[in-house]
């Protein structure tokens, strides 16, 4: 298998968009955890539906004070018994929070499917991909590797990277 080292953006890879920069207002006395929780929940699930898949909870942590103007909770949503971080900020004394998910769901059947295309167009040979089934979740800034495999036998891994909610790149490895 041609083995380039180059390494191509797939923004069409990314088959969960999570919550990005969603603001709502949980005060009553304080921060409403409760609220909180079913905010990011419906919020996820409603990103989720698109590739079949919902929250089973969320869980934010409760420091022994409310939280102030611009401090940070780290929510953990559960998702197919994997741990979705969500980062929720205390934006004003109203107790508006904004979220933003720290981690990347892929779908890895469909995200297979969608880098095997973006490769046999990068490299110009057709290959079949496999990356697992059902879903794996990857922090921002981390990956994770499939197995190509082209018409003549040739073998490849590829390191599929989450840049970011919006960006995802792979690598041939040597």
């Amino acid at each position: 298998m041609h083995r380039p080292t180059t390494t191509r953006a797939a923004v069409v890879l990314l088959l969960a968009v999570v919550t990005s920069a969603c603001s709502f207002s949980f005060s009553i006395g304080g921060l409403d955890y409760e609220a909180l929780e079913e905010g990011i929940a419906e919020e996820l699930n409603a990103s989720y539906a698109s590739i079949g898949r919902s929250v089973e909870g969320v869980d934010c942590p409760e420091p022994d004070e409310d939280p102030g103007v611009g401090d940070q909770l780290v929510c953990t949503a559960t998702l197919e018994g994997q741990a979705v971080r969500v980062q929720a900020t205390v934006e004003d004394e109203d107790f508006n929070v904004t979220f933003n998910t720290l981690d990347v769901v892929y779908e890895l059947t469909d995200t297979a499917e969608l880098l095997a295309a973006d490769i046999s167009e990068a490299i110009g040979v057709p290959v079949n991909l496999n990356c697992g089934q059902g879903i794996t979740v990857v922090p921002i800034g981390d990956g994770f590797q499939c197995s190509a495999t082209d018409a003549g036998g040739g073998t490849a891994t590829i390191q599929v990277t989450a840049n970011d909610i919006e960006d995802t790149s792979w690598e041939i490895l040597e």
